[in-house]
């Protein structure tokens, strides 16, 4: 099961923390999940963003996600909801492609939010 954010009565509106937690499966979605479109680990809804923000604030700590290929989030379709600014802190750099890092953020690939990492920022895929 993957996680998504929502909008709604259930949304206690800060945020989402996980923490220890291994998503796999989702490249497998012409076997396990016939018809749908594509999957992957971290989906956004199309009604998830406070006045066209993302807007939570959200961490991972040892987040694992097993993809061949290489996907953590679909962001050409957060971008298509309105999601110009998202940032997920990565507390312990699980998310990092190289696993090199400490630490870092999960961000839009926005020149405005990946410049404030500089040379440091890299693609996930």
């Amino acid at each position: 099961m993957g996680t998504l954010w929502r909008l709604n009565h259930f949304d206690p509106g800060f945020g989402l923390r996980l923490r220890n937690v291994a998503l796999s499966g989702f490249d497998k979605e012409k076997e396990y999940y016939d018809g749908c479109p594509s999957t992957e680990p971290i989906g956004l809804s199309t009604d998830t963003h406070y006045a066209a923000h993302f807007d939570y604030k959200s961490s991972f700590e040892n987040v694992t996600i097993d993809d061949s290929r290489d996907v953590i989030l679909d962001g050409c379709r957060a971008s298509s909801y309105g999601y110009p600014d998202i940032v997920i802190t990565d507390t312990n750099g699980s998310l990092d492609p190289d696993k090199s890092a400490s630490n870092g953020a999960l961000v839009s690939d926005e020149p405005y939010m990946t410049g404030l990492l500089g040379d440091s920022c890299k693609a996930t895929a």
